[in-house]
């Protein structure tokens, strides 16, 4: 697959290993930052909602547990395959999370990979070689600290499996009109998406703008149908017997219409900043960015046109991803969730794409462009470095929780590992011990020794 990031010129006389150059190796910079954060402040306890899967591994040792009990909802979202993934996951390390926190990396790391994919096929039509200081500021996004919720916690496997899943079938779908392989594959990955978060239900409208994009062939308009079928298959399915938890969302949506609106705007605005305002601007900025490279898309080549139509895709799945948040949980500051800006970031990879695309290559925009991009990208760095305090914030907090765990202590403190269910937790504490789970599986050892 390395072949893949590999860009050849049209004409076959320009040949450039992106792998290799130093954009390239800055790449994995990101990376190293967040896997040191990992090692040094990573805290090996499950938390909150993750905590209730100690009753499926407790059905499971005892030959109880069925597809029913690994298909019920979570909050609004059908987690089938992350949720029977964990719990391999789990049987096989005696639910060890860093087994989890590492998977998280490399889900991330295909996500990367499919976005640089996508990239070098730009690269390849424009011949524009200098597009390689994207991979870094991709990089950036991905691996940034800032999701730092999905990284520590137990969100983070349903998200990543999601978007890694969307991502990819996004990806696959535009590399030309679709044959009955790749459109099969591009349905069974989008399958596992919606039924991995909520997010996923984004996935069938990107994947619909990018088939309907392509000049396709009469009998390639077929595909359209049966996307628009597997769509309405998957999604009914997914809706099929779905509990509303908490919220009543249409009544609340024309209670205050612009309580969605701004939800959505922050969703967006939250992988570049934090703070309601700020991101209500940010998410702004790059909506209007996107609108205004939407105007530009439409009038350039046909294979640049193509080129381009899966980083489109991208952001109206991250928009769709705002606006399924919004219905499930129109909360206020809820948009500004760490958890969410795995999605959100798929905006910013579009924005970074077409602010090189259309502005940096003009004299006069240009460095209106430049200057736009530069600043873009070195708050991307501040923040990514910044976010490291939150993971120290959590270790801080977490581990004398675990501590007092391990030493068997009961008290107010064990309260922080499930807030939303605290009468629950010595259930949990329990079966952890009984089945030798999480941090009581090195008692299994000395029970054998």
């Amino acid at each position: 697959m390395s072949g893949d990031l590999i860009a050849k010129s049209p004409s076959g006389e320009r040949d450039y290993n992106l792998l290799g150059s130093l954009p390239g190796l800055l790449t994995l910079a990101p990376l190293g930052w967040l896997v040191w954060l990992l090692v040094r402040y990573h805290v090996n306890v499950p938390y909150d909602f993750q905590l209730a899967q100690a009753f499926l591994l407790e059905r499971s040792y005892s030959g109880q547990l069925s597809l029913v009990d690994i298909w019920q909802q979570q909050a609004m979202h059908r987690g089938f395959f992350p949720r029977l993934a964990t719990l391999w996951i789990a049987c096989m390390t005696r639910w060890d999370l860093s087994w989890e926190a590492a998977a998280n990396v490399a889900m991330a790391g295909g996500i990367l990979w499919a976005l640089l994919r996508c990239l070098v096929r730009v690269i390849r039509v424009t011949e524009d070689v200098r597009m390689r200081w994207l991979f870094p500021a991709f990089a950036l996004l991905v691996f940034s600290p800032t999701q730092w919720d999905n990284w520590l916690t137990g969100n983070g496997f349903y998200i990543f499996l999601c978007v890694l899943t969307s991502v990819w079938g996004l990806a696959l779908l535009s590399d030309g009109p679709p044959s009955p392989f790749r459109l099969g594959l591009a349905i069974l990955l989008g399958a596992v998406a919606t039924y991995s978060f909520g997010f996923g239900a984004g996935y069938w409208p990107a994947g619909w703008l990018i088939l309907r994009g392509m000049s396709l062939p009469e009998q390639g308009r077929r595909a359209i149908w049966l996307w628009l079928g597997a769509a309405v298959g998957v999604l009914g399915f997914y809706l099929w017997g779905l509990r509303w938890v908490g919220v009543r969302p249409l009544e609340e949506l024309f209670q205050h219409p612009e309580a969605f609106g701004f939800f959505i705007v922050r969703f967006l605005g939250a992988p570049v900043i934090p703070h309601k305002a700020g991101a209500l601007l940010a998410g702004l900025a790059g909506l209007t960015i996107f609108v205004l490279g939407l105007g530009r898309f439409r009038a350039v080549s046909p294979e640049r046109r193509a080129a381009l139509l899966p980083f489109v895709a991208f952001s109206v799945y991250a928009i769709f991803g705002g606006i399924c948040a919004a219905v499930a949980r129109a909360h206020p500051g809820v948009g500004l969730a760490s958890r969410y800006t795995s999605a959100a970031l798929l905006l910013w990879i579009c924005v970074l794409v077409f602010l090189w695309e259309f502005l940096a290559d003009r004299a006069v925009s240009g460095r209106f462009g430049r200057v736009l991009l530069g600043l873009l990208l070195a708050g991307m760095v501040i923040r990514s470095v910044a976010a490291g305090l939150f993971f120290v914030h959590w270790h801080v907090r977490m581990e004398p929780v675990r501590q007092a765990l391990i030493q068997r202590q009961s008290g107010p403190i064990l309260e922080r590992l499930w807030p939303a269910n605290p009468k629950a937790l010595s259930s949990v504490v329990a079966i952890l011990e009984k089945r030798h789970l999480s941090v009581f599986r090195g008692s299994l050892r000395d029970t054998k020794d």
